[in-house]
């Protein structure tokens, strides 16, 4: 598949689904570029990696001791005012939005590179 879940299933959980890109599959673009290219159909779909820098060392850091640092996930917050016409847009929009990543992946991966080579700075 695709994506990963990452819920805890339908047990008390909070109105997110939660998911990764399917690691397994190599892609060379990740959930910020979901993200940012859903952004454009005016959907905002939180897209996170998994990692943070430190503040006084700026040493990349994982959040969970149990999670890859350098994997990204995604998030999406189910609203009551999510209708079935909203629904259908936004899962026609997170399906053309893989097709253009697939078209265009290996620009995101080049992308991916040269931000790793670029330290962060504060100006």
């Amino acid at each position: 598949p695709l994506f990963t879940l990452l819920d805890a299933g339908d047990k008390g959980c909070l109105p997110v689904v939660a998911a990764q890109f399917n690691k397994e599959l190599g892609l060379p673009y990740d959930s910020t570029d979901l993200q940012h290219v859903l952004s454009e159909r005016h959907w905002y779909v939180g897209g996170y990696h998994m990692n943070f820098n430190h503040p006084l060392t700026e040493e990349k850091t994982p959040l969970f001791s149990d999670a890859d640092a350098d994997v990204a996930m995604f998030r999406v917050v189910v609203k009551a005012n999510l209708s079935p016409m909203l629904a259908r847009d936004l899962i026609a929009a997170v399906r053309e939005t893989c097709d253009f990543l697939e078209r265009t992946g290996e620009a995101y991966q080049k992308l991916h590179a040269g931000a790793k080579s670029q330290p962060f700075s504060s100006h």
